[in-house]
């Protein structure tokens, strides 16, 4: 799992990667092309750590191939990069919380992290006095109505050519993301 955190509105990515060194390319560049075009914003600086899969020669190209300028922190200096290293640890607290307060297996972590980001982007922060990441992003404000509580029921309705005229039109689920 990849996280990305806006250094201005503190506003947070979870991106998954099955393949570290090769997926990271796919997938930074597909959250460049998205970002970009949802926010008519550029990206000019990735800060990252030192693992090998962002000091890869091909990870390397394909920032300045985008004329996007690389900053890496200093080895064994995880400070460097506050922002990122508080975002995860923070994820994974709150990840943890959210699995056991809904009594969820542990094979959920990835669902869950998708959620807490979710809801960690529309509340209000104190690194950000108090504003929302969402607001600050996007500049417009975000619903929150359609929130549900994390591990209650939920129903999945079941399409007409699935079912028979006696079956259920929904199936039981838990909710896992909003």
């Amino acid at each position: 799992m990849l996280t990305i955190v806006d250094d201005f509105s503190r506003y947070a990515w979870v991106l998954p990667l099955k393949n570290k060194n090769q997926s990271l390319k796919k997938a930074f560049n597909t959250f460049k092309t998205q970002i970009e075009k949802q926010t008519n914003k550029i990206i000019r600086t990735v800060r990252a750590d030192n693992s090998l899969e962002f000091c890869s020669q091909i990870f390397e190209e394909n920032l300045k191939k985008a004329g996007i300028r690389h900053r890496r922190t200093n080895i064994y200096s995880p400070e460097m990069n506050g922002v990122a290293e508080h975002l995860n640890r923070t994820m994974a607290e709150g990840v943890r919380c959210l699995r056991l307060e809904a009594e969820l297996p542990k094979g959920l972590r990835a669902e869950l992290a998708y959620t807490f980001i979710y809801l960690k982007n529309r509340f209000p922060q104190k690194s950000i006095k108090g504003k929302i990441s969402y607001t600050l992003m996007y500049g417009r404000k975000c619903a929150v109505r359609h929130l549900k509580v994390i591990g209650s029921l939920a129903y999945v309705y079941v399409e007409k050519h699935k079912r028979d005229k006696l079956d259920s039109k929904a199936n039981n689920r838990i909710c896992l993301q909003n």
